[in-house]
């Protein structure tokens, strides 16, 4: 059974794996979502976006306006 969820868990961080590198190499829109407070979450978008995503929306559930630290 361990072996068999290793197996598992090796089929999806792959398939993962393929999925993302399509969305970069493709520069696929996607939307960024985040619980951070808001100016941590556009530092992380901005990191991502720096790496090669494609960014078309930022989805921010943060209810506190800048400056909030958490």
């Amino acid at each position: 059974m361990k072996n068999f969820v290793k197996l598992i868990r090796q089929a999806h961080e792959e398939k993962f794996s393929a999925v993302l590198n399509k969305v970069l190499r493709k520069k696929i829109p996607v939307a960024f979502l985040s619980i951070h407070p808001i100016a941590q979450a556009v530092d992380e978008a901005k990191n991502f976006y720096n790496q090669g995503l494609n960014i078309a929306n930022l989805v921010v559930t943060d209810n506190c306006p800048p400056p909030c630290q958490s």
